[in-house]
């Protein structure tokens, strides 16, 4: 996971699009709990619903969401500060005795403009068969894409 001293000097581009990866704190699988995977995606429709951001297509992993959005906010640090305290304290509201959901800091990307979005999008859906968890996407549950035609045959 990245450092948060990374993020040091570093500014969020308003419109722009990012892949973003949040890990588990010590890499508990608490997202293979179909609760918990329900709780994570529950708030990312909030962030859209707050018009926070865009989002293009996610996926969980058992200890990891891979994210991709365009960003609508000012700043992406306070979105995802505020996704993740959100989330860990709905599983922690129902994991008696959890302690930290979330490593702090996530990892982040801007996308250039060169960059295909129907690829990235691909590719950030294709984790789960990449790491072995599934042999075809359909049999994951915990993934979106908004244009589902882009990823079709996975």
């Amino acid at each position: 996971m990245a450092s948060p001293r990374l993020q040091i000097g570093r500014h969020s581009v308003q419109g722009a699009l990012y892949v973003v990866t949040a890990t588990t704190y010590g890499r508990v699988p608490w997202l293979q709990d179909p609760l918990y995977a329900r709780i994570v995606r529950h708030e990312i429709e909030a962030c859209e619903r707050h018009g926070w951001l865009r989002s293009q297509a996610w996926v969980l992993l058992p200890d990891q969401l891979h994210w991709l959005f365009e960003l609508r906010a000012p700043m992406l640090g306070q979105v995802m500060q505020t996704f993740k305290s959100q989330s860990a304290c709905a599983i922690r509201g129902r994991a008696r005795g959890a302690g930290s959901i979330w490593q702090p800091g996530y990892a982040d990307r801007r996308l250039r403009r060169d960059d295909d979005l129907a690829d990235q999008v691909r590719d950030l859906v294709a984790q789960p068969l990449r790491t072995g968890l599934v042999e075809r996407l359909r049999d994951h549950a915990h993934w979106w894409a908004r244009d589902i035609d882009t990823v079709t045959g996975l």
